[in-house]
């Protein structure tokens, strides 16, 4: 009688332990949720993505001035804005990595542009990493797509 109880307790340990290590292994060969937004989309979804930390992809413009390179210690920052047509929001990037010169706005953008000109001196951004609990988005250099406007 004895014998019986201690092989019921040894199977059900087994199967308690069988089913936690199917979950785990189910968990870790899941793809992770990798999330497309806008910049003001990501500012208004910022607590559901951080608390996932979610794999995030942004797609912005680079605000003029904003880009501070710390050669020292390869890291550098910059922010990105939203597009025209989209709920004004900014967001601050962290940068690991030198950043590249596709970010050099030229210089004929320094002075004020013609409407019709303007869109050649905007730099358009998709920037992929994961949303810090500060805020900031931490990207690596590799991580960031750059368009330039060009006709």
């Amino acid at each position: 009688m004895r014998r019986r109880d201690f092989s019921a307790r040894i199977g059900g340990s087994l199967l308690v332990l069988g089913a936690v290590a199917g979950a785990l292994l189910w968990s870790a060969v899941r793809p992770p949720v990798r999330y497309f937004k806008h910049v003001d989309e990501a500012i208004a979804d910022r607590e559901m993505i951080r608390a996932g930390r979610h794999d995030l992809q942004v797609h912005g413009f680079l605000v003029p001035g904003s880009i501070i390179q710390r050669a020292e210690r390869e890291r550098g920052t910059f922010a990105i804005a939203s597009g025209p047509g989209r709920s004004p929001a900014v967001l601050g990037v962290r940068c690991q990595g030198l950043i590249s010169d596709a970010f050099r706005v030229p210089e004929a953008c320094d002075a004020p542009v013609s409407p019709e000109l303007e869109r050649f001196c905007r730099i358009e951004m998709i920037a992929r990493g994961t949303l810090a609990a500060d805020g900031w988005l931490d990207v690596t250099s590799e991580d960031i797509r750059v368009k330039r406007w060009r006709d």
